[in-house]
């Protein structure tokens, strides 16, 4: 399914290569039953590092997201 509100704001690939030994520790830190660490996990310094010649990114598509529909269901009891 595309997401077109994605297109250039994010990143989708990246590569650790440098540091593997702590995305292994932050892996192990305990969580919640909802997967939240139960202590916070802090990333003082990251680096994102461009590499190889990545061809230009194609033009934004325009995105309109459906106006929302407010109300109760008809079916639904008050």
């Amino acid at each position: 399914m595309a997401e077109p509100y994605l297109n250039s704001r994010h990143n989708c690939f990246g590569e650790v290569v440098e540091g593997r030994d702590v995305v292994d520790r932050i892996c192990q830190v305990p969580t919640n039953n909802r997967g939240a660490p139960l202590e916070p996990v802090v990333i003082r310094h990251i680096a994102i590092v461009k590499s190889g010649d990545p061809p230009p990114l194609a033009d934004p598509v325009h995105y309109d997201p459906p106006e929302p529909v407010l109300g109760l269901r008809p079916d639904a009891k008050p």
